[in-house]
């Protein structure tokens, strides 16, 4: 083999070479592009924890003043359950009241149904007595 051929040799395999090496460029080029485009996801999905984070701290806020008011609601209800006791408590007196009022009411009108036929038997004795005379 003689120095030209050897040179002709070398120069075809550096050549091959260039070739690889520019397909390799060109691949780490993509490589390097899906790099970014992952990188730029990767930013964009720490953006929306960062903001489903912020959403989970409001729900959780909202969910204490759900809390609170349920709580004042309760209380409210205890007050109410306490005065409609007492309502029921005064509505069970009152009914006792007017069931005696209702029977003294009738005893009146008996003894004043009693009176008129008595002052008519009065009368009726009266009447007599006067025209006796």
């Amino acid at each position: 083999m003689t120095n030209e051929e050897f040179q002709r040799i070398v120069i075809e395999e550096l050549r091959d070479l260039n070739t690889k090496v520019g397909r390799i460029e060109q691949k780490v080029g993509h490589i390097d592009q899906r790099v970014g485009n992952l990188e730029q996801k990767v930013v964009n999905l720490d953006q929306k924890i960062g903001n489903l984070e912020q959403k989970v701290i409001n729900l959780d806020q909202k969910a204490d003043n759900l809390e609170q008011k349920t709580d004042s609601l309760n209380k409210g209800q205890k007050e109410i359950r306490k005065s409609l006791e007492s309502v029921i408590e005064q509505t069970a007196t009152l009914t006792e009241f007017r069931e005696e009022i209702n029977a003294k009411v009738d005893r009146i009108i008996e003894e004043l149904n009693t009176l008129e036929i008595v002052t008519s038997k009065n009368w009726h004795d009266i009447a007599k007595l006067k025209s006796v005379r």
